[in-house]
């Protein structure tokens, strides 16, 4: 099957994700869960901010919790503040208590962060807004 025929590929223009490249890149992160990983549940679901491509939801195992993931570029920092603002924003939506992070680089390779709710600071001002997370090498 090829790229532009996948459902998932299919659901994202449906959804009205235009990037080529974000298209792309949540398929791959699709495939890495479902395929390699072996998820037996991964769907997609909007994201909270309905100007930011959707997010997958799905259960790493039959029995476990369903577990939100954000595909994002590597290439583009992204501060601590920026990702428990969001973690936030999705919380409220979906009431979950954190989300996986996927960092896709150029070259395919994915790294997944974890985020808890329980990482946010209290107040925001105890997360340095200068602080980021490094590009993936």
């Amino acid at each position: 099957m090829q790229r532009k025929e996948h459902p998932i590929t299919i659901r994202l223009e449906y959804l009205g994700v235009e990037d080529k490249y974000t298209r792309e890149m949540i398929l791959l992160v699709f495939n890495d869960l479902f395929d390699v990983k072996i998820w037996p549940e991964l769907r997609l679901i909007l994201h909270p901010d309905e100007s930011k491509p959707p997010l997958l939801a799905g259960r790493p195992s039959a029995d476990g919790p369903i577990t939100l993931v954000q595909p994002r570029p590597s290439e583009r920092l992204i501060s601590l503040q920026s990702l428990y603002s969001e973690l936030s924003l999705i919380q409220k939506k979906y009431s979950a208590n954190s989300i996986m992070v996927a960092f896709v680089d150029s070259d395919s390779a994915i790294v997944y962060y974890n985020l808890n709710a329980t990482d946010v600071p209290s107040s925001y001002k105890s997360c340095p807004k200068q602080q980021t997370l490094p590009n993936i090498a």
